[in-house]
């Protein structure tokens, strides 16, 4: 058993103390796909050996663990250590025991890249806009760069303009569509023209 794996992602305090007496816990059905928009969540990156998945469970959690879990994946803990990390959607299976050369480590940000977190999953405090990765082998941190959470648009605010339109003050994009309204009138003009034509020539 690697001591370090150990320490790094048994639940300690709280949100360890959650999970004891456990093995495994649900999935739950509220996440979604991709990193979280800024202010809804906590974005959850789990990479496997094959595959990486990044998904967004919103709200705020008492512990990386219970984000883990609302995020959808399903975790199973070694036995006889509630807590500790052994199996993450079903990988590997069965629970190896979590040797060094294939356990799940646990990886916080830290300056916008990846840092072997100095904390139990169980015992790290996961507010919105928080974002942390699991990563399965020898160690080694997760391939892809921390996804940095999108800003969200607020209601009602302007879409942005072409960029044909960048400049507003070109007749084109000042106050609307101009072009158009003025080829309408010409159109307009023609007609009531060929109009009054037709009526001349029937009054000859």
């Amino acid at each position: 058993m690697n001591l370090a794996a150990l320490s790094l992602v048994l639940g300690l305090g709280a949100g360890g103390l959650a999970l004891a007496g456990s093995d495994s816990l649900p999935a739950a059905t509220s996440w979604t796909d991709g990193p979280c928009v800024g202010g809804v969540g906590v974005t959850v990156v789990v990479q496997g050996d094959q595959t990486s998945q990044v998904r967004c469970a919103p709200g705020a959690f008492d512990s990386a663990l219970d984000a883990t879990q609302a995020a959808g994946f399903v975790t199973e803990f070694r036995p006889g250590f509630p807590g500790m990390v052994c199996v993450i959607d079903g990988l590997p299976n069965p629970c190896n025991g979590a040797p060094a050369t294939a356990y799940w480590s646990y990886w916080q940000v830290k300056d916008g890249d990846w840092a072997y977190a100095s904390v139990g999953a169980g015992a790290d405090p996961a507010p919105v806009d928080t974002v942390f990765a699991w990563a399965y082998g020898s160690g080694q941190a997760p391939v892809a760069a921390p996804p940095v959470p999108a800003k969200a648009t607020k209601a009602g605010s302007p879409s942005p303009m072409p960029a044909t339109c960048l400049d507003e003050s070109t007749s084109l994009c000042a106050g609307g569509t101009p072009w158009v309204t003025l080829g309408v009138v010409a159109i307009c003009v023609v007609l009531v023209g060929v109009a009054i034509l037709v009526v001349l020539r029937r009054q000859r």
